[in-house]
């Protein structure tokens, strides 16, 4: 199956996407009424999650990302991908919570290594690293819970990165 290219935004730009290929978008918000409204234009699906940007709860009541929410990221991917030629992944701000879950789709589904999203963004490490533990159960990929972002400095890569601008 091709690789599929994935394109990080913020909020304020997403509305401005309608690529000319086939997509499908990952919508991010911290609460359901603030979603972006996003082109339909050759879309072929939309998977809305609402959650805080943080890694742990600072309140009891706090919407931290969830294994389910991972789940239904994989599945939701599963449904379009053969059918899509970009992923769209969006946030408010397009450096945290969408950055995580495009290095780890990208991980994941084109085998490419997280390091330039690292190195880019400043991915949620909550989002990313349940993603890929949820991914791992499944039998996706191997994943021992580490994540060597300490060591990222030292790796030296030459992959075709898809993240457009």
């Amino acid at each position: 199956m091709n690789k599929m290219k994935i394109k990080i935004l913020p909020k304020s730009k997403a509305k401005e996407f309608s690529p000319d290929e086939t997509w499908a978008a990952i919508s991010v918000s911290t609460y359901k009424e603030e979603f972006a409204k996003l082109s339909g234009c050759k879309r072929m699906g939309l998977l809305q999650l609402e959650f805080l940007d943080a890694v742990f709860a600072s309140t009891s009541n706090s919407k931290l990302f969830t294994a389910e929410q991972a789940e239904d990221i994989l599945k939701f991917v599963d449904s379009v991908r053969s059918k899509i030629e970009i992923l769209f992944v969006h946030c408010e701000a397009g450096i945290s919570r969408s950055p995580a879950i495009g290095a780890a789709l990208d991980y994941i589904y084109n085998g490419n290594h997280y390091k330039p999203y690292f190195q880019k963004y400043s991915p949620n490490e909550l989002v990313f690293r349940t993603i890929l533990e949820v991914a791992a159960k499944q039998g996706r990929i191997e994943f021992d819970g580490n994540i060597p972002v300490a060591e990222l400095e030292e790796l030296e890569l030459e992959i075709p990165l898809e993240i457009i601008e």
